[in-house]
C-alpha cells in the first residue's frame, strides 16, 4: 500500500558522510557534490555537507525526531557525531530507535511520540525502512484519523498537512538469503 504524501509539505535533506566515514565523493565513485532544489524539496549530496544540513534543520525550528533502525548507526560513531553537531547548534531531538521493519505499530508509536514531544521535523536515518517509517510518521503525526485509513484509501491524504521530513542516507542493507543475515 502507498501513502501519497502531500508533496507541498515535504522537505528532504540527503547528505553523505564525511571522508572519515567513507563517504561517497568525487574521488571514490566519480560523483560531484551537489545541491538540488525544487521547492519544497532540497537535496544536499556530498562530503562534509553537515553544516548545510544543520542549517536546513534549524530553519524548520523546534524539536526533531530521529528515526533509527538497529545499532549500526551508533556502533560506527555516526550517532555521536550527529548528536554533537545537534548540541553545538542547539537543536533539540528525540530518539526513536528500533525501527527495523516498516510496521504500522511503529508508525503509530512514532506519531504519538511526535504529538507528545511537540516534534517539528522527522528525520529517517539509515536505509529504506527508517526513511519509509519517517515519512509515514511525519504524515500521521498531524492527522486526527488513524494512519491506516489513509494507507487503505478509506481517506485521501490530498491536502493534508505533514511535518517536514529529513533523510540521512548511510548505506544499503542487503540480506544473505542463505543465512538470513543482514549485511
Amino acid at each position: 500500500m502507498w501513502l501519497a504524501l502531500p508533496i507541498t509539505q515535504v522537505v528532504a535533506f540527503i547528505i553523505a558522510l564525511n571522508e572519515k566515514h567513507h563517504a561517497i565523493g568525487k574521488g571514490r565513485f566519480g560523483m560531484n557534490d551537489f545541491i538540488y532544489t525544487a521547492p519544497p524539496t532540497k537535496l544536499i549530496f556530498g562530503e562534509n555537507r553537515q553544516e548545510e544540513f544543520l542549517n536546513e534543520i534549524k530553519q524548520v525550528g523546534g524539536k526533531v525526531l530521529l528515526v533509527m533502525g538497529g545499532s549500526s548507526f551508533q556502533k560506527n560513531g555516526y550517532y555521536d557525531e550527529l548528536i554533537e553537531a545537534f548540541d553545538e547548534q542547539k537543536i533539540d531531538y528525540v530518539d526513536f530507535k528500533g525501527v527495523t521493519a516498516p510496521l504500522l505499530s511503529k508508525v503509530r508509536e512514532g506519531a504519538a511520540l511526535c504529538r507528545t514531544e511537540k516534534i517539528r521535523c522527522v528525520i529517517g536515518i539509515g536505509g529504506g525502512t527508517c526513511m519509509d517509517v519517517a515519512k509515514a510518521v511525519a504524515f500521521a503525526a498531524l492527522q486526527e484519523e488513524d494512519v491506516l485509513d489513509f494507507l487503505t484509501w478509506k481517506l485521501s491524504s490530498e491536502g493534508r498537512p505533514c511535518l517536514p521530513i529529513g533523510e540521512i542516507v548511510i548505506l544499503s542493507i542487503l540480506v544473505d538469503t542463505f543465512s538470513s543475515r543482514r549485511m
